[in-house]
C-alpha cells in the first residue's frame, strides 16, 4: 500500500515546524542538513510513487523497470545479477525477485555466462527491448518537473551539486 502524497508545501511547512520544536531541545541541530536531507528523500519517494502508479498499469513497478531500462542501455545487452546489485543498491534477494518477475514476462531471459558456466547472465529480450521504447514515452510527463521549475542554466549547476552529495555520501565510512 502507497504512502498518501501530500501537497509539498504542507508537508515542508510541518517539516520547519518540526525541526523548530527539536532545535528547542537540541540547540546545535543542523536544521539546514536535516532540511535539505528530508527534501531529497521526499523527493525521491515522490518521483518513485508517482512512476510506480504510471508504471502499474503494465503490472510493473519502478525498480522494475528501472533494471530492465539499465540492461537494455548496457551496450552488449547482458549484465550480471551481482553487477545490478551493486548500481541499484539492491540486495541479491530483492534483485532476484526482480529479475524473475521480467524473466517470467518475457522481457528479460537468463542465460550461463560462457565465461564462468558457475555464473547467469542476463539480456534483455526482443520482447524487452519493445516494452522499453512503449513505455518511455509515458514517463516523460512525470519527470517534466524536474527540469521546469529549474532554469537551463540552472540545471546543469545543480546535477553537479547532487552528484557532489551523492560522491560524499558514497566515500563516507559507515560509521560517521
Amino acid at each position: 500500500m502507497s504512502t498518501p502524497l501530500l501537497p509539498p508545501q504542507d508537508h515542508f511547512s510541518s517539516l520547519d515546524k518540526g525541526l523548530q520544536r527539536l532545535r528547542q531541545h537540541i540547540p546545535n541541530l543542523p536544521i539546514d542538513n536535516i532540511r535539505l536531507a528530508r527534501i531529497l528523500l521526499e523527493l525521491g519517494r515522490m518521483l518513485s510513487a508517482r512512476l510506480d502508479a504510471a508504471l502499474a498499469i503494465y503490472q510493473l513497478n519502478e525498480m522494475e523497470f528501472r533494471t530492465l531500462a539499465m540492461i537494455y542501455a548496457n551496450d552488449d545487452r547482458t549484465v550480471h545479477p551481482s553487477e545490478l546489485c551493486t548500481i541499484t543498491g539492491q540486495t541479491r534477494g530483492n534483485m532476484t525477485r526482480t529479475c524473475d518477475a521480467l524473466v517470467h514476462r518475457n522481457l528479460l531471459a537468463r542465460e550461463t555466462d560462457p565465461a564462468d558456466r558457475r555464473r547467469v547472465q542476463l539480456h534483455i529480450t526482443a520482447t524487452g527491448r519493445t516494452f522499453v521504447h512503449d513505455v518511455i514515452p509515458v514517463l516523460y510527463p512525470i519527470l517534466r518537473p524536474l527540469a521546469e521549475h529549474v532554469p537551463g542554466c540552472n540545471r546543469a549547476g545543480l546535477e553537479t551539486q547532487l552528484r557532489n552529495i551523492a560522491s560524499s555520501l558514497q566515500n563516507m565510512s559507515t560509521h560517521e
